[in-house]
């Protein structure tokens, strides 16, 4: 069975805690309600993604998205 996506606000609070706050995938998790895996996963990909932190004003949602989700060789579907 396919995982739900994890919502775009807490995509954001993922790259707010590690970029601004420095806590730890555990951490971070913990925060959010979120695997570490799932946490691991989401900074990977941003980190694959051509993004860079902070996030651009002009960035919505959907972009974002299309950023994280298809700039892996081999997205998963259902982690993010």
């Amino acid at each position: 069975m396919a995982r739900k996506r994890t919502d775009m606000r807490k995509i954001k609070d993922v790259l707010r805690l590690k970029f601004e706050v420095g806590l730890s995938h555990r951490d971070i998790g913990q925060c959010l309600s979120l695997g570490p895996s799932t946490v691991s996963e989401i900074l990977s990909r941003f980190k694959s993604s051509d993004l860079s932190w902070p996030l651009p004003e002009a960035i919505n949602d959907k972009t974002l998205e299309a950023c994280l989700l298809y700039t892996s060789p081999s997205p998963r579907d259902g982690l993010l």
